[in-house]
């Protein structure tokens, strides 16, 4: 049975005494790591190696990414995939 699955990701950041970034910065940063892991980072492709116990993983799809400003000092960045998944289903 083939399931798609929407999964997101959210990071927080907030300034940090003695590091010069600014929490949107830091933010995009943790968000890069997470894509080239994933997927959607423009210059490098994922590394991840999803694995079920029972079924297969057959795609995982980059949606989107987006920042959001929390506080003066605080950002979320929000990163969407779709899992596109073979699982079986009893009868």
């Amino acid at each position: 049975h083939i399931k798609s699955i929407s999964q997101g990701f959210k990071i927080y950041a907030k300034v940090v005494s003695g590091d010069s970034r600014t929490a949107k910065e830091i933010a995009a940063y943790l968000a890069e790591e997470v894509m080239k892991v994933f997927g959607g980072h423009p210059t490098e492709a994922p590394t991840a190696s999803v694995t079920l116990d029972n079924g297969s993983h057959l795609i995982t799809q980059y949606e989107n990414d987006f920042p959001i400003q929390l506080g003066y000092e605080e950002y979320e960045w929000d990163i969407m995939y779709k899992f596109v998944l073979d699982v079986p289903v009893m009868v």
